[in-house]
């Protein structure tokens, strides 16, 4: 019997902890903060608007200023949540710094107003905001910044609902459809827990708290329950999907109707006005949380209060108004699922109970986050069937979601037409619509829309082939092996920490020297330099010993004169050189299938 262990990767591991636990804990403040400041805001809004009801008429004129303010000022901040995930994807420009107090302006002028939003959505890119703006103040790299990014949307949610662990659960999940990111399990963790507690102690100091849902009646469970719950869960999915969509296709249309961004949401407050007269109760404005309170009574709500809620919402968004979306899924879930429970015989709080989690964990497709916040609201008793519902719904929902950057990683069925990696909304946009998918006559429809009846063929559309004249170009290939945390040597600690990995700074110098190609490839096993075999690379989280490497393609002279240059940081790196063509179009000529052949 052997034992082997080694004491450095436990210091290693003490430095990781300890250094993410500092950084989260900072954007956890941040965040936490920042959340109890616009939970005080949208107090004041919500308490403001009811005592003056005749603000709601100057809804449209609130409308054009919040699209005036966003389209000279924020344009850049106009992605919300979809641009926090596309900079953690595929780190680009950065978040903006003024995207959080932006969004906090703008949120508390719609429910100033009467528009009908919620409160996830801003508090997220508060959240994510400040996390870039940390990173930016502590001059990090983008591995790092990504990872801070993750805690900021923990740090925000957790903090904003009083759900800590759900925050956790949602900064890893919400990133890719059937995926969590482990390397940031800690700073989720961290930044949630230090975002909730922080924003409650400011909170209370004001007397602000967060809404207490407490759940009546708890039915025998047996096998007919389980069943009600899954007819329950599919009605829930159905609603989740029906959010999404209309809330998308409003968008468009007003998009391709008004041209004039600041003009969408005008016109948008003149229609929730009409909504208002139409329905005849101001219920479904702002949050609208004495309904979802009044959801979990056994008295329930009014049988089509999810309808009307999800048209006020998806109206109020797909105009431009700022917002989340969740509460307002929180109060569809819950008037749907009271309803319901009438419908089935269940207790009407415990099914508003599952479709207040369950209709999220739909639309956003975060199934875990959504159980574990059930249970944080509810209590564990309640923890089997809140699971039942949201992934029953994740599952019934397909591959739709409020979140359109959302990568999606594992299918949730085995349709071969559902790429992997290609984000929801690319997969949206490449099947059939609705209407066309139930056309009777189907060619005749795809015509109309002028789609394609059958593939194109190999060689094209006109059956013609491209034939090519290639001139060839010799030139070098070096590579250079690392280790992907490795920095560029020299420099103070914080630097040589926190700086900018290696492979970074060799390719941005390889572009100053006007190089033709630079990239950093990953290995999944193996070692170099006599080192250590490395542990299995996943081409998402990483580990802190992969072995990288950085490829370099250019003539020799200057392959020559850039390692000349860069001595100093590849001394005693494995660095090979071999000889590539590299093949140019000179002349492309269209031939013919029958030509080609003859020849």
């Amino acid at each position: 019997m052997s034992f082997h262990w080694d004491p450095r990767e436990q210091v290693r591991t003490g430095r990781f902890l300890l250094k993410w636990t500092v950084l989260a804990s900072l954007v956890g403040v941040l965040a936490g903060a920042a959340s109890a400041v616009f939970l005080l805001a949208l107090s004041w809004a919500t308490a403001t608007r009811t005592a003056t009801p005749w603000l709601l008429y100057l809804l449209p004129v609130g409308g054009l200023l919040i699209g005036v303010f966003y389209h000279y000022w924020g344009k850049e901040c106009e992605g919300g949540n979809n641009l926090l995930l596309e900079e953690i994807h595929k780190p680009g420009a950065g978040v903006p710094g003024k995207m959080g107090p932006t969004i906090l302006l703008a949120t508390v002028a719609t429910h100033l107003f009467g528009g009908s939003a919620g409160r996830e959505g801003t508090a997220v890119q508060m959240g994510g905001g400040l996390a870039a703006w940390l990173g930016r103040l502590l001059s990090l790299d983008r591995p790092h910044t990504r990872i801070l990014l993750m805690a900021g949307i923990s740090a925000g949610f957790g903090s904003v609902f009083g759900t800590p662990l759900a925050g956790m659960v949602f900064g890893l999940e919400v990133l890719a459809v059937g995926r969590l990111r482990y390397d940031a399990l800690i700073p989720c963790l961290v930044g949630s827990v230090v975002g909730d507690w922080t924003c409650s102690g400011v909170c209370s100091l004001w007397g602000v708290h967060h809404t207490h849902y407490v759940v009546q009646g708890m039915p025998d469970v047996d096998v007919w329950l389980v069943l009600k719950v899954l007819l329950a869960s599919l009605a829930f999915a159905l609603a989740s999907v029906l959010f999404a969509e209309l809330t998308a296709g409003l968008h468009r249309l007003f998009k391709k109707c008004i041209p004039w961004a600041p003009g969408r949401p005008l016109v948008g407050g003149l229609i929730v006005i009409g909504l208002t007269w139409l329905a005849g109760t101001r219920d479904y404005l702002g949050l609208g949380v004495p309904i979802i309170v009044q959801s979990f009574h056994p008295e329930g709500v009014a049988a089509w209060a999810f309808l009307w809620k999800l048209v006020f919402t998806a109206v109020t968004l797909g105009s431009g108004f700022k917002g989340g979306e969740v509460t307002p899924l929180f109060f569809i879930g819950a008037a749907l699922g009271c309803t319901l429970g009438f419908v089935l015989g269940v207790p009407p709080g415990f099914m508003a109970a599952l479709g207040f989690v369950a209709v999220f964990a739909g639309a956003a497709n975060t199934p875990l986050a959504c159980t574990v916040m059930g249970i944080e609201l509810f209590g564990a008793r309640y923890g089997v069937f809140l699971g039942i519902a949201c992934c029953t719904c994740y599952i019934w929902s397909g591959h739709r979601g409020i979140y359109l950057s959302q990568r999606l990683d594992t299918p949730k069925t085995d349709d071969p037409d559902v790429a992997v990696e290609a984000t929801l909304g690319h997969v949206r946009r490449a099947q059939e619509p609705l209407v066309l998918n139930l056309y009777p006559f189907a060619r005749f429809g795809r015509r109309l829309l002028g789609r394609p009846m059958k593939p194109l063929s190999k060689h094209g559309e006109s059956g013609m082939k491209q034939e090519a004249r290639i001139e060839v170009h010799k030139l070098g290939l070096v590579r250079i092996y690392m280790r992907n945390h490795d920095r560029r040597p020299g420099g103070t600690w914080i630097k040589r920490t926190f700086g900018r990995p290696l492979y970074q700074e060799l390719i941005d110098q390889a572009r100053e020297m006007g190089l033709m190609s630079a990239t950093a490839k990953a290995t999944y096993y193996g070692f170099t330099n006599h080192g250590e075999s490395t542990t299995t690379f996943h081409p998402d989280t990483g580990f802190q010993d992969v072995n990288i490497y950085v490829e370099l393609v250019a003539p020799r002279e200057m392959l020559e004169a850039f390692l000349a240059h860069a001595a100093g940081m590849v001394a005693d790196r494995v660095v090979l050189f071999d000889e590539v063509e590299h093949w140019a179009p000179a002349q492309h000529h269209a031939v013919s299938e029958s030509d080609a052949a003859a020849a």
